[in-house]
């Protein structure tokens, strides 16, 4: 079982964490230590330049804008911007599927706030969410408070893609909008999620 699974099997992800927080913080490390194992010929878009590029997506800080339809949650809504350490984007070829997996932790929430996203690209784009087959179909998991939310369906679109070296390492920037059906994990009960999240280049120094 690849550990992106175990992330977005919801009864994996209530038993085996102590604290929603310590999860996510052991995810990051895993993810940030496979981005930094990852050599350039694993991604398709290199820009050669060891410095961030000039282009729109950069600021100062990655932001992110989500809010809830439906459910005991209704209304809930979320935004904020959140510095590198708090979000990690990375793009690999896994047993030939072309995954990018996304976390991101707002630390300024008190909710404590996380979303992961593992996106099948196809190009550039993502496919839909889903839950019946991993290797085809895109997963999200958003957790705040107690709930644990899991897409059931929905969709989502990739603007702004590209890619810049960041250390020696390939890593990707874009904007991700997406919609979706979510379905809480305890107590059970379904919501509407529409959101935007803007990841940056990286400041390489």
């Amino acid at each position: 079982m690849y550990p992106y699974q175990e992330l977005f099997n919801p009864y994996l992800f209530k038993m085996k964490t102590i604290t929603l927080r310590t999860q996510m913080l052991g995810l990051l490390i895993l993810v940030v230590a496979t981005l930094f194992s990852c050599s350039k010929d694993d991604h398709p878009l290199v820009n050669n330049n060891n410095n961030p590029p000039n282009n729109t997506n950069q600021g100062l800080n990655h932001t992110y804008d989500i809010v809830f339809s439906g459910g005991s949650i209704d209304g809930d809504a979320f935004s904020g911007g959140i510095p590198d350490n708090t979000v990690v984007a990375v793009r690999q070829q896994q047993d030939g599927v072309d995954r990018l997996t996304l976390t991101l932790d707002d630390e300024n929430q008190s909710n404590e706030l996380t979303i992961a996203i593992s996106m099948i690209m196809n190009g550039n784009q993502p496919a839909n969410f889903g839950t019946a087959n991993t290797e085809v179909e895109s997963l999200m998991t958003i957790t705040y408070n107690d709930n644990i939310l899991m897409a059931q369906s929905g969709t989502l679109t990739i603007t702004n893609y590209g890619e810049h070296q960041y250390y020696g390492s390939t890593v990707p920037y874009f904007k991700l909008e997406f919609n979706a059906e979510m379905l809480n994990f305890s107590p059970p009960f379904t919501s509407q999620v529409s959101g935007a999240i803007l990841v940056r280049p990286l400041d390489a120094g």
